[in-house]
């Protein structure tokens, strides 16, 4: 598994240091990684919009006043739900707010390296549970008032045809319920993109996205809709990097 990592620190030696200890780690214990760091939450914001954050590690006291540490983590969260939030700060907010935000660890300023290193390691750990999880995520679905569980990495792709929603699995069985793309959608893992108004696709099942085409290993092909282009493209993208 690859780890995608965010540091966000407002004090640019605090987040080389920071930095520095999980580089350190990650070599350390040889993780597959992908550190990135920020200065502002403003473009913490912008990156976790479009791409999955596996563990973070965010300053609490930040000078940006429409932003604190705290709303930051509920923004990463709603945008990556399994993250594993750790806080590195000099000063702890209340419990309520931290645990609003599942606050996994906290680091306190200045950093101690034992610490962090044990911290770290827990991190790493539950981010690796958390994927594992998620390779094995189910879906709950009803065919003719029957309750039905099928794993979501067997899904090929959904389509809407008319008033039902088909789902096509990767041995080429074919189920038809009766629910919207958009409710299977937000039931769905990070795996999954919608390319137009109806159809969702298992990205592993992708071979190219190319010129409003998306076309699946099978030969298969699907209408890239123009209002989905750009999520769909940097979610492939950030998919084939793991």
């Amino acid at each position: 598994m690859k780890y995608r990592i965010l540091i966000c620190d407002d004090n640019r030696i605090e987040l080389r240091i920071i930095y520095t200890y999980v580089q350190t780690f990650v070599a350390m214990y040889k993780q597959n990684a992908e550190i990135n760091t920020f200065f502002n939450a403003q473009d913490v914001i912008k990156f976790c919009e479009t791409r999955p954050i596996d563990i973070a590690f965010l300053d609490i006291n930040m000078d940006e006043e429409e932003c604190s540490g705290i709303k930051l983590a509920r923004h990463i969260l709603q945008h990556s739900p399994k993250v594993v939030n750790v806080f590195v700060t000099g000063e702890m907010a209340s419990v309520p707010e931290v645990f609003s935000v599942r606050c996994f660890d906290y680091i306190q300023k200045p950093i101690d390296s034992e610490k962090f290193r044990l911290s770290f390691i827990r991190a790493i750990k539950q981010a690796s549970v958390v994927n594992n999880a998620q390779s094995t995520a189910s879906l709950m679905i009803t065919v003719d008032n029957l309750k039905k569980k099928i794993r979501q990495s067997t899904i090929s792709y959904i389509e809407k045809e008319l008033a039902r929603s088909k789902i096509v699995l990767n041995n080429g069985e074919i189920i038809y319920i009766y629910e919207t793309i958009k409710s299977l959608y937000e039931r769905l893992e990070q795996d999954f993109i919608q390319v137009n108004q109806s159809v969702i696709i298992n990205m592993s099942n992708i071979a190219d996205m190319n010129k409003g085409v998306v076309l699946l290993k099978n030969g298969t092909t699907f209408v890239l809709g123009r209002t989905f282009v750009k999520t769909a493209k940097d979610a492939f993208n950030n998919f084939q990097m793991f």
